[in-house]
């Protein structure tokens, strides 16, 4: 069952909760609680959605890994065409 919850649990939810609620995650060592303070840094919490801040100064959404195909294919995949050039499919 952990296993399950694993892979259901999105890349970015330790950034979520923290950014949502304070909570810091469990079991980081010290050298990866001082990344994770620095890497949250970059994101923005947008309730329900979650933004990195590029070099670039855009943000940027940050999706689940099982959403990226799905997104790719819309992007690309068209009947239209589909591909928006790299300034909107990055």
């Amino acid at each position: 069952m952990a296993a399950l919850l694993e892979e259901m649990t999105p890349w970015y939810a330790d950034l979520d909760n923290y950014l949502a609620c304070g909570e810091i995650p469990k079991g980081l060592d010290a050298y990866k609680k001082k990344k994770f303070f620095r890497d949250v840094n970059h994101y923005y919490w947008d309730e329900p959605f979650l933004y990195k801040k590029g070099s670039d100064g855009l943000f940027r959404g940050c999706i689940a890994d099982d959403e990226v195909n799905g997104i790719l294919d819309h992007c690309h995949g068209s009947t239209y065409g589909g591909h928006f050039a790299t300034f909107k499919t990055v």
